[in-house]
């Protein structure tokens, strides 16, 4: 299966979700392969992987090296392809966001990773905001998560968004709070609009998420009594339902 995680704006807490679903399902029993798409290359924070650590696809690729002689192994089911933005300065050449599209196709890496001997079941991808980047990668998922945060300026994007166009998109609400009204009222039109896309799992807002990125640790390892960890083990739980469910 292959799912691809992209924030509907930035800030949406994509990374953190990422990391905790591909742990959630690493805790269940199954390989995972989670890979960074994000310049930033914070996806590798929440494994104890050095920021100043140079590999990373981009690094690799641009290096000419195999992308996949950049992964790391975090556990026996668990592998972690950071981005390798800091690699990229030890080359002292520039680098633009836009060229790492050009340069690594997650597509055809993904249809490497399924035909090799010892491809993961899982491979998650946490790919930029801008639904213009890695449009194949998006399309040829399995599904394409679209984190929303239940404010003002998510209810006007997500209906903007093209849902027509990413027919696999399933939205999931990030970041919920009992005291904001308007969020609640929010939740509520999106049921109501959105009841084909919405996510059976919501999460509410949870600071163990971000103390556990301080520990560079998921919350579903770091706290795993947390709301957050229980709630992303029901999500893990429901996506390995859908296997051979959806396209």
């Amino acid at each position: 299966m292959h799912i691809t995680f992209s924030g509907l704006r930035g800030g949406s807490g994509t990374t953190s979700l990422a990391a905790m679903l591909a742990d959630s399902l690493r805790l269940l029993g199954e390989s995972v392969l989670l890979v960074d798409l994000h310049s930033t290359d914070l996806l590798r924070l929440h494994f104890t992987i050095p920021y100043k650590d140079g590999n990373g696809w981009a690094f690799a690729e641009k290096s000419g090296i195999p992308w996949y002689q950049h992964t790391y192994q975090v556990d026996p089911n668990l592998w972690v392809l950071p981005y390798g933005r800091n690699g990229l300065a030890s080359l002292k050449t520039t680098y633009e966001q836009d060229e790492a599209e050009r340069l690594w196709n997650a597509s055809t890496a993904l249809k490497y990773i399924k035909q090799s001997a010892k491809a993961p079941a899982w491979v998650i991808f946490d790919a930029p905001t801008d639904i213009e980047r890695y449009a194949d990668l998006r399309h040829s998922s399995d599904f394409q998560i679209l984190v929303a945060q239940p404010d003002m300026a998510s209810h006007i994007l997500l209906g903007q968004y093209p849902l027509d166009l990413y027919p696999n998109t399933k939205i999931l609400i990030n970041g919920m709070s009992p005291e904001r009204r308007l969020s609640e009222a929010i939740i509520l039109d999106w049921d109501l609009r959105y009841a084909q896309q919405l996510l059976p799992v919501r999460f509410h807002e949870d600071s163990h998420v971000h103390e556990a990125l301080a520990h560079k640790m998921p919350a579903t390892s770091y706290f795993p009594a947390s709301s957050a960890a229980q709630n992303m083990q029901s999500l893990a739980l429901w996506c390995i339902t859908q296997r051979g469910v959806s396209k």
